[in-house]
């Protein structure tokens, strides 16, 4: 039997079809490999501990941002603005403070759980003995923020002046309020969290820290304005 003939409409259409079919191809594999709208990259990139001269910044990833950690008092001060502080505290502190600049340990040692008043009383006359040694006496004293330190615990950061120089210390908290100790210098403390705002930079509490990069692309060091630059 005679092959039936092909019209040539059905080969035009059928011509057509398959040129369709062979451009969508390429089409959906490249909606299938690309990147996902408002990804941001790898923040893994920032994380890392960066030093300046007042101590340590640790940087770590979390899923949309970053957590920063102070090692050091005067990086802590630095970047007080991106905790969030404890007016409560902060205003207790500066109670404190202002006893302790101007000799008078009675509230200090009264803030003290009860168990602890008779050996708080004689630390805190020690300690003050000794800076008072070393710098001459006590001017003023400044509160600067309260912090949460990695161990859980909250630390009000104050500073001293003196007659000659001047000290931070930290008033440390109980978690009944109660103060703990008064110490010199401030454990490391997490400052709290930023979250990108463009290309290497990122904003906590309205702070902006910036981060450089080396000439090679990696990231070299990260700044806050005037008050912190601290590399890798």
């Amino acid at each position: 039997m005679p092959a039936r003939p092909v019209s040539l409409s059905a080969l035009v259409l059928t011509a057509l079809f398959g040129l369709a079919a062979s451009a969508q191809t390429p089409v959906l594999l490249a909606q299938n490999t690309a990147p996902a709208v408002g990804t941001t990259p790898s923040l893994t990139a920032y994380t890392g501990h960066y030093t300046s001269d007042g101590g340590l910044v640790q940087v770590d990833a979390t899923a949309d941002g970053l957590v920063l950690t102070a090692h050091g008092a005067t990086v802590a001060a630095r970047l007080a603005g991106l905790a969030t502080s404890d007016d409560r505290l902060d205003a207790h502190a500066a109670d404190l403070l202002d006893a302790w600049v101007a000799g008078d340990l009675r509230p200090l040692v009264a803030s003290v759980a009860p168990e602890r008043t008779e050996a708080a009383d004689a630390d805190f006359a020690t300690y003050r003995t000794a800076l008072v040694r070393g710098h001459g006496e006590a001017v003023a004293g400044n509160v600067i923020a309260t912090f949460r330190q990695v161990d859980g615990r909250r630390a009000t950061l104050a500073q001293i002046l003196f007659e000659h120089g001047t000290e931070f210390v930290s008033f440390v908290w109980a978690d009944d309020g109660a103060l703990s100790t008064l110490t010199r210098g401030l454990s490391p403390v997490v400052l709290g969290e930023v979250r990108p705002i463009g290309p290497d930079a990122f904003e906590g509490a309205g702070t902006v820290l910036r981060f450089e990069r080396a000439d090679d692309g990696r990231i070299a060091s990260v700044s806050v304005g005037d008050r912190l630059v601290a590399a890798r």
